[in-house]
């Protein structure tokens, strides 16, 4: 009798709590809903983007597949099962050029190393991008290669791509290439990215790292699988239910932030740009091991540009006023 007793009353409590959360759950959606409808106007960055970036756009926002794949040697390359636009076309190792072919005497080949700007966002075909420019250009005035016959430029930047990045290709991809020039346009992910990266990290390791990979660990180790279990869970729990994000959110916020103390952001700063000279030596050093001269190129500054077009103006005020997630407040800086 006591056993039935107990059965029936833990079901039942199950049973009330279970309906509880859902009580609740739904007076937190119809409260934001209602918020959203009446309060709060909605902005989306592609009411700001001109209109042939959406198609760069969706894909930066979109979460449905992993853009790359991470291999265990610690680098990336971009996922070929993602879906891209179609003025994209990759080789079958992920990057936006042709695939690489074995080197050729008659040939003046370039590497262009990079984020997203040297990668071609925006750009309306591979022809388009600054190294298919670069290649076309070169092509047309022959006095530009010397003893080549023909030039070739290969595209090896990357979305979100930093120093580390270019450095880890080079070590896999330049000996294929043999390259005769490398060129680098860098800068402003560094200058973005190393914000929410860990301090300590940065100083010990020396290196803008793979920020995705921060803490990885194998789920085979002791306690892991509990561990990454507990963590997808709630995840899970933040993304589906308005109730959990409400409880949870705080108490697993990362230490990254975007704003600092000016003594804080002074010496984060001397940090990046000395990472940043070290990694241009290093990157210097492997160009020329491979027999290529190294070229670097900072990227522009749209802040420190006297007149902007309409488009420019634009976009700073997305990422000054409107969605101030680094701009004018690092641009400035």
């Amino acid at each position: 009798m006591f056993i039935e007793q107990f059965i029936f009353f833990f079901g039942f409590t199950v049973l009330f709590l279970l309906a509880l959360f859902l009580f609740v759950e739904l007076v937190f959606r119809a409260f934001e809903a209602f918020h959203k409808r009446y309060f709060v106007q909605l902005v989306r960055r592609s009411d700001y983007l001109d209109k042939d970036y959406h198609p760069y756009l969706k894909i930066w926002e979109d979460w449905s597949k992993p853009m790359f794949k991470y291999h265990c040697i610690g680098f990336r390359l971009f996922n070929t099962d993602f879906a891209l636009p179609d003025r994209v076309v990759n080789n079958q190792l992920g990057f936006r050029c042709d695939e690489f072919e074995k080197p050729c005497p008659e040939e003046f080949r370039v590497i262009l190393l990079g984020g997203s700007q040297a990668w071609g966002g925006g750009a309306s075909s591979n022809s388009a991008t600054i190294s298919g420019q670069l290649e076309n250009f070169l092509n047309k005035d022959k006095r530009l290669l010397g003893s080549k016959k023909r030039a070739k430029c290969y595209n090896l930047a990357q979305i979100n791509g930093t120093q580390t990045q270019d450095l880890l290709t080079l070590a896999f991809f330049c000996r294929k290439i043999e390259p005769n020039i490398i060129i680098s346009l860098t800068g402003w992910n560094e200058l973005g990215t190393n914000y929410p990266m860990k301090t300590d990290l940065l100083k010990k390791y020396g290196a803008f790292y793979i920020q995705e990979l921060e803490g990885w660990e194998p789920y085979q180790a002791s306690g892991n699988r509990y561990k990454f279990l507990k963590n997808a869970l709630f995840e899970w729990g933040q993304y589906n239910s308005r109730l959990l994000y409400f409880l949870l959110s705080n108490k697993f916020k990362t230490n990254s932030k975007f704003t600092y103390s000016l003594n804080e952001r002074e010496s984060r700063g001397e940090l990046c740009s000395k990472l940043f000279v070290d990694h241009l030596k290093t990157i210097n050093s492997v160009s020329q091991s491979f027999g290529a001269l190294h070229f670097q190129f900072l990227q522009p500054n749209l802040y420190w540009k006297k007149s902007l077009t309409h488009e420019e103006k634009k976009v700073a005020e997305l990422y000054d006023d409107v969605r101030p997630v680094q701009g004018k407040l690092i641009g400035d800086y």
